[in-house]
């Protein structure tokens, strides 16, 4: 049911509002609906895709040793580092259940280590 439930999506590219219009406009296009209980941030894109810095791969790095769970900077760590910003800053209520998808990526963490080496 819409409103139920809040979808929030993270950018990982510089100026990506056309994401919000494009998405609005495939679920208008899929049923017809018009929902507003998702949106797409747009503030953890780190410089654009691909780009990281040294606080992205600190929280990368931290993230990973912490959990056992590996995660990579150009998709799912820009994530999760949005969702504990946003944590921090009140965004979510107390009583917020956050559902976070690991998307994958993984293979990207030889690239980016070829790249420390060149």
């Amino acid at each position: 049911m819409n409103g139920e439930k809040f979808a929030l999506g993270f950018a990982v590219l510089k100026g990506a509002s056309f994401l919000k219009e494009n998405v609005t406009s495939l679920i208008r296009s899929s049923n017809g609906n018009i929902f507003n209980n998702w949106d797409i941030n747009l503030d953890y894109h780190f410089g654009g895709y691909a780009k990281v810095d040294e606080q992205l791969l600190d929280f990368v790095s931290r993230f990973s040793a912490s959990t056992k769970i590996p995660i990579e900077p150009i998709y799912t760590g820009k994530m999760l580092f949005g969702i504990y910003n946003l944590i921090t800053k009140g965004f979510f209520n107390e009583v917020s259940q956050i559902i976070a998808i690991h998307t994958g990526g993984l293979q990207g963490l030889k690239g980016l280590a070829d790249r420390k080496t060149c």
